[in-house]
């Protein structure tokens, strides 16, 4: 994931800094780190939620969490939305 936002928020190309209104480089550094993030708290989880409902359940709502991860982040009208949606998105990828 890392080699592909980095990739995308490059200044070369534009067309994500004229959507989100030229965001500045502290904003683009919470786009990319967001998802290290949400993995660390999704991996810290995933043990003790495999213990409560099973290997199976776990999976299950890990591929939950992505797909809502992946839909906040497709349909992100603002830099806000993005960096959440990243964020669970990394949340499930940890998990």
């Amino acid at each position: 994931d890392s080699g592909i936002i980095g990739s995308v928020v490059s200044a070369e190309f534009d067309q994500f800094h004229k959507y989100f209104n030229q965001p500045n480089d502290d904003i683009i550094g919470a786009i990319v780190s967001t998802f290290a993030g949400g993995c660390f708290f999704g991996a810290a989880a995933a043990g003790w939620l495999a213990n409560s409902v099973g290997r199976k359940r776990t999976v299950q709502a890990g591929a939950l969490m992505a797909i809502f991860g992946c839909s906040l982040q497709t349909g992100a009208k603002n830099s806000s939305f993005l960096i959440a949606g990243r964020f669970v998105a990394g949340l499930a990828i940890g998990w």
